[in-house]
């Protein structure tokens, strides 16, 4: 309280005094100083604890009040190397969720092969069109046979010579109509294999 009586005169109006004004405005200077105490008795009962657990190199309170005002500006090597280390960290979970999904990929492609797809420009379609059906309920697998089992063309069963989609690869399917240049060869030449 630095000076009472210029509170209380700055709170009387034609010698009336404003009682309650002048209590709240001491009190904010209390609430102050009190305030003030209570941070430097915090302040150094840090720094003693500090001090009490015997680090080296924060021996004195000089060290422990540097260490201190860097901690709250996040100056120290600590800070500085936790936020290095969380920056390879993130980029890290970046790597491995990015091989996660070239594994899946790879996964799904491989099973699409084994599937019986033959033609590689209809790798990607399907891979697409078969993708569309994959939920949180529908594995890749379920979607993959209910695909198969609506489009046959892009499949072809183990062991079968022939194209997939139309487009002529190696052979026939079974039951396909031979194309008529095919039929003109034959008859012609009954003995050529086409």
């Amino acid at each position: 309280m630095k000076d009472l009586k210029k509170i209380i005169d700055q709170h009387t109006v034609d010698g009336v005094t404003d009682w309650p004004k002048v209590e709240e405005q001491v009190n904010v200077q209390i609430n102050a100083i009190v305030l003030k105490d209570t941070a430097k008795a915090t302040e150094k009962a840090v720094q003693d604890f500090i001090i009490d657990l015997k680090i080296e190199g924060l021996e004195k309170p000089e060290q422990v009040k540097d260490i201190l005002a860097k901690a709250k500006t996040g100056e120290t090597k600590f800070a500085a190397d936790l936020a290095k280390k969380q920056a390879e960290a993130d980029a890290l979970v970046l790597q491995v969720a990015a091989l996660t999904g070239d594994k899946d990929h790879l996964g799904r492609k491989n099973s699409l092969l084994a599937a019986g797809v033959t033609d590689p420009d209809d790798l990607d379609y399907l891979l697409f069109n078969v993708g569309k059906h994959v939920d949180e309920t529908t594995p890749w697998d379920k979607a993959l046979e209910t695909f198969k089992t609506e489009k046959p063309q892009y499949f072809v069963p183990a062991g079968t010579p022939g194209p997939t989609t139309g487009r002529r690869v190696g052979g026939v399917l079974p039951g396909a109509e031979k194309a008529g240049f095919e039929k003109i060869l034959e008859e012609k030449y009954p003995g050529l294999k086409i």
